[in-house]
């Protein structure tokens, strides 16, 4: 495994794993945050 910078390109996934981690750790407030909401976020 290799980590680097995260580009512009790379928003989009970014932002998934990010919705999908925080779902998963905090279930009470899963659907609180829109994806586009998140992907301005991000």
């Amino acid at each position: 495994m290799s980590i680097r910078r995260l580009v512009l390109a790379d928003m989009d996934v970014a932002a998934r794993a990010h919705r999908a981690a925080f779902d998963q750790a905090l279930p009470w407030l899963a659907g609180l945050h829109t994806p586009d909401g998140i992907d301005r976020m991000i």
